[in-house]
């Protein structure tokens, strides 16, 4: 059987940018790339061994916009593509083909980037097989892609966000007599949210876990969803939002759960929690006493003793003597439970033990309602975490701070936040 396997040839045309010439003798401006994906061969196939080559893109390049006059190099990382290779005997062999400058037989040229003109270009892709000396085996289909030249950088933005609220369970009580306190304890629910970003790049995150104490959320009421770069996140809030609810007259009302961006009117999703309030229906309770009466009679015996016609009579009087059973009261037994509060740490307002995007979120959060009139619900064990550029006040530069500590910690820092921010 033929080996599978072409050897190593066309350096120079696989590591330059120029002129290169496939198949019919075309001569066209190309930049070339190759794989070394058959560098291991120990026999050079002719050319009436293959039969055809087929390429498709698997994935493109992470760069797909260019700046004006920036140069026409372009930048294939992460671009894949599939390499399909027809063999005269009927067999074939399929590679996935990670294109990059390596040297390599396997050659991937790129035609067609002009970044002195403005505006969408379609890029041709190619891929040439070439024996040890450099001479073409055979050549494949050209597939495309589409790049973009632009005047000046972009500006990263948010473009749309998105959200669901999956319910879990209900609140235990639904149903309360007017005048009782709302109490919404056993719902739980699921948040997943994405957001869309101006450089056509979507984020996400699904499964986070709420439930309701009373009417408080928790864990807690914040997160974010940041861009794969790090450098633009979006925080959001999680409402429970009871101000529709009048537990001073009968009737229906809604508890709204609300998903929302930051300030709070930028409403992503919500769903709504049915609660219903009655006049109070009063219950008699009647409750029986039993009392046990003893009565014990003690009987006497009269004497008669006769003399010379005196007659003496004792008299006794008997007794009878009432037991009442004593009344017993019964007092209610309250149990009541403490929520242990969470450990805070400098960096780590939300106290969830780690330094990350969420706690970036959680100050902007914060930021966001103070600077709008909004009153601060922070303890003073929050704001010391949260402050940690210590100026006193926790705003959006105590968040950049944090976020840019969290990017350092994923690219392998190990410095603690403090020592990290004395740079």
């Amino acid at each position: 059987m033929k080996l599978r396997k072409i050897l190593a040839a066309a350096m120079a045309m696989a590591m330059v940018s120029g002129t290169g010439t496939f198949a019919g003798g075309e001569s066209v401006a190309v930049q070339a790339y190759s794989s070394p994906l058959f560098n291991s061969a120990s026999k050079t196939l002719d050319e009436s061994d293959i039969s055809s080559v087929e390429l498709s893109i698997a994935q493109l390049p992470e760069q797909t916009k260019y700046l004006l006059n920036s140069g026409n190099y372009v930048d294939v990382t992460d671009m894949k593509v599939n390499v399909t290779i027809n063999y005269a005997d009927g067999t074939s062999e399929d590679r996935l083909v990670e294109v990059y400058g390596d040297v390599g037989n396997t050659i991937i040229a790129i035609d067609g980037l002009d970044t002195s003109k403005l505006g969408k270009q379609t890029l041709t892709v190619e891929c040439c097989l070439v024996d040890d000396f450099g001479a073409t085996l055979a050549t494949s289909n050209k597939a495309t892609f589409e790049i973009e030249v632009i005047e000046k950088e972009e500006v990263l933005t948010v473009t749309s966000s998105e959200a669901t609220v999956n319910f879990k369970s209900m609140p235990e009580k639904t149903v309360f007599n007017v005048g009782e306190k709302l109490d919404l304890t056993g719902c739980a629910f699921t948040v997943n949210a994405a957001v869309h970003f101006s450089d056509e790049t979507v984020a996400g995150i699904s499964g986070l876990e709420f439930y309701i104490d009373q009417t408080f959320l928790r864990p807690q009421n914040a997160f974010s969803i940041a861009h794969k770069s790090n450098m633009l996140i979006k925080p959001f809030e999680v409402i429970v939002d009871t101000k529709d609810v009048d537990n001073t007259k009968a009737g229906t009302y809604n508890v709204h759960v609300k998903v929302t961006g930051v300030p709070s009117s930028d409403v992503v999703k919500e769903e709504n929690i049915e609660i219903t309030y009655v006049d109070e229906v009063v219950t008699t309770t009647t409750t029986e006493t039993t009392t046990t009466t003893t009565t014990t009679t003690e009987a006497t015996t009269t004497e008669a003793t006769t003399t010379t016609a005196e007659t003496t009579t004792e008299a006794t009087t008997t007794e009878a003597t009432t037991t009442t059973a004593p009344e017993t009261t019964t007092e209610p037994v309250t149990t009541t439970v403490t929520t242990p509060a969470k450990e805070v740490s400098f960096g780590d307002p939300t106290g969830d033990g780690k330094i990350d995007a969420n706690d970036a979120s959680f100050v902007l959060v914060e930021y966001a309602k103070v600077s709008t009139g909004g009153e601060s619900a922070l303890t003073p064990e929050e704001v010391a975490a949260a402050d940690v550029n210590g100026d006193g006040k926790v705003d959006a530069k105590d968040a950049s701070a944090i976020l840019a500590y969290y990017s350092y910690l994923s690219t392998g820092g190990d410095k603690s936040l403090r020592d990290y921010l004395i740079k």
